[in-house]
């Protein structure tokens, strides 16, 4: 898989020339600042560790409260740099820190995966060959947060990851890699954006050694075809149980907006699509984009009140929507099955 990539990457450099660089990558190891914090991003800078690149400091969010006990912890990627002996920084926010707080050394680049935060231009220009972002989506179209979700919801068969140069604005530098990847029809945004960090990490453990040697050009996004994949709230996962139900009985005429889904596609530029897609489709792929976080969720009334239900799974019987796994708050996960059981 390595070299299934790393060739369709290079060929514009030629494949004689692959050997020599890995040859080189390891004798001669590129010096490496990696910004992330996240599962995924830690995908990216196991590959990076694994590759010879010599990691001289990794920056992370700020530990934080975790699970339903809001436990302090550290991000995947700050407790995989510290048992790698790699030195680890946690500024929030990142704008308002200076070179002299990280304490920089020399860089031959900066990589940053999946880390939320803006980089500064100052931070932007230390490295020697500036600094790469993995962005899963075939950019320009759906920049942002949440391009995966936003692909599995507008019914793409397609995205992808694109390494670009960073510039001063998200996820639109020029790109300097790009491939495509198929979305399954039972990928969530969870298994989709594995896939993706696990491809790109190879990807771009291939080219950095054609990169740092400027053996690379890269090429200028088309930004009038940009649209955008904004940042989820909670909120954003809502459905109304009439709706839901609507969607269980096959009805397909969007008689009304289901709140925050739709708040949620306000600023694409393929709204209209969605609005056109009858409820039991667009719920369908609604609980995998939105899968696990914020998941779509919904209020029902129970003996104890109403109480939020959360749908983890669902498919489409037909022109109907099934509902499979639910989980009432305060509760385990069931199956929808037994949940109604439970409620007669």
């Amino acid at each position: 898989m390595f070299l299934e990539y790393g060739l369709r990457c290079l060929r514009s450099i030629g494949r004689n020339a692959l050997s020599l660089d890995i040859i080189d990558f390891m004798s001669n190891p590129i010096s490496c600042a990696f910004f992330g914090s996240s599962e995924n991003s830690l995908t990216v800078l196991r590959s990076l560790t694994g590759s010879g690149m010599s990691l001289k400091l990794v920056v992370s969010a700020p530990p934080r409260p975790a699970g339903r006990k809001q436990i302090i912890s550290k991000t995947p990627v700050h407790i995989f740099a510290e048992n790698h002996n790699i030195p680890v920084k946690t500024p929030a926010p990142l704008k308002d820190t200076t070179l002299k707080v990280l304490n920089l050394p020399e860089l031959d680049v900066a990589i940053v995966a999946d880390y939320a935060q803006l980089i500064p231009k100052v931070l932007l220009d230390y490295p020697k060959h500036s600094c790469l972002n993995l962005h899963p989506s075939l950019l320009p179209k759906f920049r942002g947060s949440t391009p995966g979700e936003m692909a599995i919801l507008h019914g793409e068969k397609e995205t992808g990851m694109t390494i670009i140069r960073m510039d001063e604005k998200f996820d639109h530098g020029p790109i300097i890699s790009q491939f495509k990847e198929e979305i399954r029809n039972d990928d969530t945004s969870e298994t989709l954006y594995r896939r993706l960090f696990t491809k790109g990490a190879e990807v771009l453990t291939t080219i950095l050694p054609a990169w740092v040697e400027g053996r690379i050009s890269p090429r200028q996004q088309d930004h009038s075809q940009a649209t955008l994949a904004p940042r989820l709230t909670r909120d954003d996962g809502f459905i109304p149980w009439r709706i839901i139900q609507a969607a269980m009985n096959g009805e397909t005429d969007q008689s009304e907006p289901m709140i925050g889904l739709f708040k949620f596609a306000a600023v694409s530029l393929r709204k209209k699509d969605l609005l056109s897609t009858p409820y039991p489709l667009l719920l369908e792929r609604a609980t995998r984009a939105l899968y696990p976080w914020p998941g779509v969720w919904t209020k029902i009334q129970v003996k104890d009140g109403e109480k939020r239900l959360k749908i983890l799974s669902a498919h489409l019987d037909g022109n109907r929507l099934t509902l499979d796994n639910v989980q009432l708050e305060g509760k385990q996960s069931t199956t929808f099955s037994n949940f109604q059981a439970s409620l007669a």
